[in-house]
């Protein structure tokens, strides 16, 4: 994870802390992982501004050559693997991707 130093987009996270159970709604990442998420019909509670980005690289050695893959990028805090409860091991929500910004 960088931080830029300028807001570079919205994060698809935020503290769980911040929200009333009833803006929230359970979701699965992938079949490996749940999280709490803001419900989609909450267009009033907007995804803030960041102005971190996340790298998911994986470094290995392909016959002799040293190459970094880029799984994926996305503005945010990084949340960890995408596997079991993440709201409750890192303590955040979730914002659907086409949820709206602040």
């Amino acid at each position: 994870m960088i931080e830029y130093g300028a807001p570079i987009g919205w994060s698809s996270t935020a503290p769980r802390s911040e929200f009333e159970d009833s803006a929230l709604e359970p979701f699965q990442p992938n079949r490996r992982s749940q999280v709490l998420r803001v419900r989609r019909s909450r267009k009033d509670l907007r995804s803030p501004l960041t102005d971190k980005i996340t790298f998911v690289v994986e470094f290995k050695d392909e016959n002799g050559m040293s190459t970094a893959v880029i799984h994926s990028i996305y503005p945010g805090d990084d949340v960890g693997e995408l596997a079991g409860d993440i709201t409750a091991r890192r303590g955040v929500v979730f914002y659907d991707w086409n949820h709206p910004g602040a």
